[in-house]
């Protein structure tokens, strides 16, 4: 299994997103039931570590914060608690199982819980952050999903959007653009196909009334497969063939799929359109190097003219 870092799971697992791993090894069902070497790397992510280094949104710049964990034992029966609760004095992942356990020896057959996290930022205790997980365990599998977290992760990493903002602002798209990474980093995929279908749409708009077609023309297009082929040779070669394609899935996103659905396409969506946005911005770099470039010679060839 891939070890998630409590990092990776703050920064990068969004809303309601989940990962699983078995918890207890091959003789789990005999006793004594030791943990799998995975489930003890993975629990001290989850509930031992005692530091990370993220991005304070008040500071705007990433520093060391502490954790500080509750297990909200009063509202859950928690079993597992006790074993969690026994391994945090046990770190070392080559504790022999019946040390671990203290007695703990038979496991419980399933559970739930909830993670309350606190993140209060070394350089300023008042800057905190707070994330909740929900754990449940069922045949020997742990299931941890993310149910609540503030702010956002979104708002804690670089995203495309300020990446690409002088591009996206030509297609008046920005917020568009930003409310699809919000709502994706919320696992609200049927909203997030609505903000990339947004962006997709203006930029073909934009590019039809820069064409120089005239108003008529532009109005016997009633489709948008019709405005899609009338615009397509602008569009970056990689994709200008995919554009009515993936207009069509992001509709079927916004109307028709779920959740899981979408979740196999949305990301060749963003792809698509990250690649024009990333071929318009390494042109417009160009353009603005070869103006510069033009600039500074003519300049010197001003100053060393003979008189």
């Amino acid at each position: 299994m891939s070890i998630f870092s409590l990092e990776q799971i703050v920064v990068n697992l969004p809303i309601y997103g989940s990962f699983s791993f078995k918890l207890f090894g091959e003789n789990g069902a005999n006793l004594p039931a030791p943990l799998s070497e995975d489930a003890k790397k993975q629990f001290y992510e989850l509930f031992f570590k005692d530091k990370i280094d993220i991005k304070c949104v008040e500071c705007d710049k990433e520093y060391p914060f502490n954790v500080e964990h509750i297990i909200k034992k009063e509202i859950y029966k928690n079993d597992i608690y006790k074993y969690l609760n026994v391994f945090g004095n046990h770190v070392d992942c080559s504790i022999d199982s019946r040390s671990l356990y203290d007695g703990c020896l038979i496991p419980p057959k399933t559970d739930e819980g909830i993670i309350k996290y606190v993140f209060r930022c070394t350089m300023n205790r008042y800057h905190y952050q707070t994330m909740s997980l929900l754990y449940t365990f069922n045949e020997n599998v742990l299931t941890i999903r993310k149910i609540g977290q503030k702010p956002i992760n979104i708002d804690l990493k670089e995203t495309h959007s300020n990446e690409y903002k002088r591009i996206l602002d030509n297609y008046d798209s920005f917020d568009d653009y930003r409310h699809y990474e919000q709502s994706a980093s919320r696992n609200l995929l049927a909203g997030a196909c609505t903000y990339l279908r947004r962006v997709l749409e203006k930029m073909i708009l934009i590019k039809l009334s820069n064409s120089g077609k005239s108003k008529e023309e532009i109005g016997k297009l009633k489709h948008i497969e019709d405005k899609i082929e009338a615009v397509k040779d602008q569009f970056d070669d990689d994709v200008k063939d995919i554009l009515t394609q993936s207009y069509g899935l992001l509709s079927q996103g916004i109307h028709e799929l779920n959740n899981e659905e979408i979740a196999d396409f949305y990301r060749s969506m963003l792809e698509v359109i990250n690649i024009q946005l990333e071929s318009e911005k390494e042109k417009m770099l160009r353009d603005e190097r070869r103006k510069k470039l033009r600039s500074e010679i003519n300049e010197a060839i001003s100053k060393n003219k003979k008189k």
